[in-house]
């Protein structure tokens, strides 16, 4: 487990650098059904398929149910990502802010960020859903 723990840490550690700066790149790009589909769907699969590709290497026990597992945390980590780097945190170069005032940010945003998902369907689904006034 040791080794797989390594192995996964060297993955992440690896990829982690290009992940960002890409994201960063494209965050405000258009159309954002595109920008969405590439850091949603195509930058977790490379990553997924390079760890994929590692464990087997490592004849990690588990593998299979393991890279699916972190392919749907890839996901919802990536949107989490964009999100965050198209409200202007957690950005290098002459965009970035401190690093303490973005974590200072992080509570807030992980909040607006998991009532994305609900407010979209309630806006979706008209005003009967919500209780009037």
């Amino acid at each position: 487990m040791t080794g797989a723990v390594l192995a996964e840490t060297a993955v992440c550690a690896f990829y982690a650098g290009f992940y960002s700066a890409v994201v960063q790149y494209i965050r405000t790009r258009r159309p954002v059904w595109l920008t969405a589909f590439i850091i949603a769907v195509m930058l977790p699969a490379l990553g997924q398929l390079l760890e994929y590709e590692v464990h087997t290497w490592r004849s990690t026990p588990h593998r299979v149910f393991a890279v699916l597992i972190s392919s749907i945390l890839s996901v919802l980590s990536s949107l989490f990502n964009w999100y965050v780097m198209r409200q202007g945190t957690f950005l290098v170069g002459s965009e970035r802010s401190p690093f303490l005032a973005d974590l200072k940010r992080f509570p807030l945003l992980l909040w607006r960020f998991l009532l994305l998902a609900p407010l979209w369907l309630m806006q979706r689904m008209g005003r009967d859903v919500l209780p009037s006034s």
